[in-house]
C-alpha cells in the first residue's frame, strides 16, 4: 500500500469512528453497492471478451 493510500486509509478510520450506528450503516451500504456494481461491470467486460 502506498502512502498516500495509507494515509486515506487513516482518515477514513478517523471519520468513521465518529459516526454514529446509523450513518455507519448508511456508509457501508454504500460502500458495498459500489462494489457490487464495479463486479457486476467486470462480470460484463469479461462475458463480452469472450
Amino acid at each position: 500500500m502506498s502512502e498516500r493510500e495509507q494515509e486515506i486509509m487513516e482518515n477514513f478510520a478517523k471519520a468513521i469512528s465518529k459516526l454514529d450506528d446509523f450513518e455507519k450503516g448508511r456508509f457501508l451500504g454504500r460502500v458495498e453497492g459500489m462494489a457490487e456494481a464495479r463486479d457486476l461491470a467486470r462480470e460484463k467486460e469479461c462475458a463480452v471478451a469472450s
